[in-house]
């Protein structure tokens, strides 16, 4: 893609930009993305701002029991106080003799995660055993109600790193870091972020 950046009539230019996303939330915050990369630089020029509209913004939704729903972890309808989510993809600059300079990115991608859920007694749900295991399975979950400001995550074969207690205002959470999986068959299918 192309940045276009403007600062007060100067024009910073970067194109050819590719890079990676980070997504992370907070119970009662609104959600943030992040995006970071690079891209071939152009000499910045003295270039009028052009007209601007904002129309057409939704409003971020918050991140709770009315705007987020179900989350799904391993099976088990869980109640979320946070989440993050890294793509794991680098880009890199290739400038070799007698060819044009690129930006690739790297074909081994490591996508990893973090939920911090409500623990459940072992009975409700056992995480310790799956990430000892190593056993698969899914955690998804659902935010916003809208069209056109509603997004679903969805991890379709995770891995649990090792579960950790912690406390939130006297409420006992359990961090689940993950990792996904990709299929056998496919090895771009370790996740979908969906926007509708």
């Amino acid at each position: 893609m192309t940045i276009d950046c403007r600062y007060d009539g100067k024009r910073h230019l970067l194109t050819g930009v590719r890079g990676t996303v980070e997504f992370e939330g907070q119970a009662n915050q609104v959600g943030r993305g992040k995006f970071s990369g690079i891209g071939f630089y152009s000499t910045p020029t003295d270039t009028p701002n052009p007209s601007q509209t904002f129309s057409n913004q939704a409003s971020p939704a918050i991140i709770n029991s009315d705007n987020t729903t179900p989350v799904s972890v391993h099976g088990y309808g869980a109640c979320m106080q946070s989440f993050s989510f890294k793509a794991g993809r680098s880009p890199k600059l290739h400038q070799r003799a007698g060819c044009a300079k690129q930006i690739r990115i790297d074909t081994e991608r490591k996508p990893e995660g973090e939920i911090v859920i409500e623990a459940p007694t072992i009975t409700q749900k056992d995480y310790f055993s799956p990430a000892a295991n190593q056993t698969l399975a899914g955690i998804s979950f659902t935010h916003g109600s809208t069209a056109g400001n509603t997004f679903t995550f969805n991890f379709n074969n995770c891995s649990l790193g090792d579960p950790e207690y912690e406390d939130s205002d006297g409420v006992e959470m359990l961090k689940l870091p993950f990792m996904p999986i990709p299929s056998a068959t496919n090895g771009y299918d370790d996740h979908t972020i969906v926007f509708t």
